[in-house]
C-alpha cells in the first residue's frame, strides 16, 4: 500500500524522492522532512509511519539542511535535537514515546518492523550523541 505522498507500508520508506547535490538534495530532504512532520502531527492514522519516516531523516541526514516544497528557503539545524523540537514542536522524549507507541500497535496487529526498532536504536543514538552538523548518524554507528 503506498500513500498519497509516498510512503510505502511494504518498505517502510517514504519513496517520493532521490537524494541529489546542491539545491535538489535541499528540496528532497524538505520533502521527507515535511513528511515526517505530516505524520507526527496529522498521522494519527499512520502512526506506524513515523518510525520508518524518522529512521530515514535520521539516516539521511535530512534534518541537517532542507528547502519544503514550492519554497527557495533552505532551513538549517545545528542538532537534531533543534530540528525535533523547532520543526516537529515536540521534545525527543516524546517522539520517542510516539515511536514506542507506533511499534507496539505494529507488534500488537503482528506486523512488528526490524525497521521500528532500528528508528528507536537511531534514535537513542542521536539523543545520547546530541547530534550535530556534520557527523552522520546511520546504520552501524
Amino acid at each position: 500500500m503506498t500513500m498519497a505522498w509516498g510512503y510505502s507500508m511494504a518498505e517502510n520508506k517514504y519513496s517520493g524522492v532521490s537524494l541529489g547535490t546542491g539545491n535538489s538534495q535541499a528540496r528532497a530532504s524538505g520533502e521527507l522532512v515535511t513528511a515526517l512532520y505530516q505524520t507526527v502531527e496529522h498521522g494519527r492514522n499512520q502512526i506506524s509511519c513515523v518510525p520508518g519516516l524518522l529512521r530515514q531523516v535520521i539516516e539521511e541526514g535530512a534534518w541537517r539542511s532542507y528547502s519544503l516544497p514550492h519554497s527557495s528557503v533552505v532551513h538549517s539545524y545545528p542538532t537534531f535535537q533543534a530540528f525535533v523540537e523547532e520543526w516537529l514542536g515536540i521534545t525527543l522524549d516524546d517522539l520517542k514515546a510516539t515511536c514506542e507507541f507506533a511499534s507496539h500497535i505494529q507488534k500488537r496487529l503482528g506486523r512488528e518492523s526490524e525497521h521500528d526498532h532500528e528508528a528507536l536504536r537511531m534514535l537513542d543514538l542521536a539523543m545520547s550523541k546530541k547530534v550535530s552538523q556534520p557527523s552522520k548518524v546511520g546504520k552501524g554507528e
